[in-house]
């Protein structure tokens, strides 16, 4: 008698579990598509997934400050340019010594 209501008891939890699972799995399914469609705007532009998409792009990293269509030879003489002007600059202001370090001495009073 005690085995058939243990039975019972786990048949039951189970199915309380499977249920929760199901509960569950929907509420994140519907977070998620909240997620991805709260940004959609109601007249023309972007919408939230082509502004996620931007995450994926690195050619910012790969060419700084130049778009990647710009030609090599053009993108270095840029470069070149720019190292100049800094150059010029650093010769214009002289260079500024470099700091070693600080002494600094603790008197006791905190200070």
């Amino acid at each position: 008698m005690q085995s058939i209501v243990a039975v019972m008891g786990l048949g039951i939890a189970t199915g309380y579990l499977v249920s929760k699972n199901r509960v569950i799995k929907h509420q994140i399914d519907n977070a998620v598509a909240g997620y991805e469609g709260s940004a959609e705007p109601a007249t023309d532009g972007v919408t939230s997934a082509e502004i996620r998409s931007t995450r994926k792009l690195t050619n910012h990293v790969k060419f700084g400050d130049f778009k990647e269509s710009l030609p090599v030879a053009e993108r270095d003489a840029v470069l070149a340019q720019q190292s100049a002007a800094a150059k010029a600059v650093d010769d214009f202001n002289g260079s500024a010594p470099s700091i070693q370090g600080i002494m600094l001495q603790h008197d006791g009073l905190g200070v």
